[in-house]
């Protein structure tokens, strides 16, 4: 199981951090973390294709 909070972005453009245990509100859209519902990763609010070697290079 995952420790990291996905991120979730409001209608006002606030964007707010939760765990896997939390709900988001319903107007609240996955910005960053896992959809669970469509099973993939996102970020920045869309699917997230980034290859391995495209996330370890953006770590650097």
């Amino acid at each position: 199981m995952r420790t990291s909070n996905d991120e979730y972005i409001l209608p006002d453009g606030k964007i707010i951090s939760l765990g896997q245990d939390q709900q988001p509100p319903k107007e609240a859209r996955i910005w960053n973390g896992y959809d669970y519902q469509n099973q993939y990763w996102v970020y920045q609010g869309k699917r997230d294709t980034r290859t391995l070697t495209e996330l370890r290079a953006s770590k650097i």
